[in-house]
């Protein structure tokens, strides 16, 4: 393989990586829009918590899943499955109230090698805490570590994704710990980031945190304590800052991004449709 054919090669690999962002990035986006659609008319029980602003963290955290990496989600938001290969129509499926519902809280764990599971947390820890490799633990709320702590095991790397469009005054985290902060809002700053911490925690620097501040775009934040709903809408769309820069930097044409937008945009209304039919009386 000569030089020019290698480079090539390499070019259209990085594209693919971008182009399956971008398609990850709508997934997510066009399921919550539809799953909030479906729970107001009534076709599903449950409503679906909406990160609406953060699907750039949750598509870019699952691309930069390595082999050997164990990831645990204190959280078991349908869109972390879906970013993690689940296809809509299970994530759906999430929604619809089961027989029984576990009382424990339940996590998600994605084991090297397998599909994520939900787990009872206690059983979820556990698992994790006695696996080789990274442990990447998600939560929402660095104050849902505090229970899980003494649990984690010592390689574990704690990514925060945090719903509101400015950092606290203070990380709740052990005294001794480090926290990396970057933009949810900028794909860019994201994989640096991701790229940043997983080299820092390589280097024995285990005592670390990343942080993703993600600002309240949107329905992300429709609950209390944010800024005012017009400062809100001062807030770019992230979706549409990556995919104004692929088609600017060449990464993706006009007639590509049309054609992903359409493609998971009839992708998600035939599981939406599934869904309806099944839980209709």
């Amino acid at each position: 393989m000569t030089t020019g054919t290698r480079q090539a090669a390499s070019v259209e690999r990085h594209r693919d990586k971008e182009k399956s962002l971008f398609a990850a990035m709508l997934r997510l986006r066009r399921f919550e829009e539809k799953a909030g659609m479906l729970y107001a008319l009534g076709s599903l029980g449950r409503p679906c918590p909406l990160g609406i602003g953060q699907e750039g963290a949750l598509a870019v955290l699952a691309a930069s899943l390595e082999p050997g990496d164990t990831l645990l989600a204190l959280d078991t938001r349908p869109t972390i499955e879906l970013a993690l290969g689940s296809d809509a129509a299970a994530a759906f499926q999430n929604l619809v109230p089961q027989a029984s519902q576990t009382e424990p809280p339940v996590s998600l764990l994605r084991l090297p090698g397998e599909p994520p599971r939900r787990l009872p947390q206690i059983e979820a820890l556990a698992l994790a805490a006695h696996r080789d490799g990274t442990v990447i633990v998600l939560a929402s709320d660095a104050d849902k570590l505090h229970p899980c702590w003494p649990q984690l095991p010592a390689r574990v790397l704690p990514i925060l994704l945090v719903t509101a469009d400015r950092k606290p005054a203070q990380w709740p985290l052990p005294q001794n710990w480090r926290v990396r902060e970057c933009d949810g809002a900028n794909v860019a700053t994201l994989l640096d980031a991701m790229a940043g911490a997983r080299s820092d925690h390589r280097s024995g620097l285990a005592e670390l945190a990343l942080a993703i501040v993600t600002p309240p775009y949107a329905g992300h934040a429709r609950d209390g304590g944010r800024r005012a709903a017009a400062k809100r809408d001062d807030t770019a769309d992230p979706i549409s800052l990556y995919r104004l820069w692929l088609v600017s930097s060449n990464g993706l044409s006009e007639t590509e991004a049309a054609g992903i937008e359409h493609s998971i945009r009839e992708e998600v209304a035939a599981a939406g449709r599934a869904i309806s039919v099944a839980c209709a009386p």
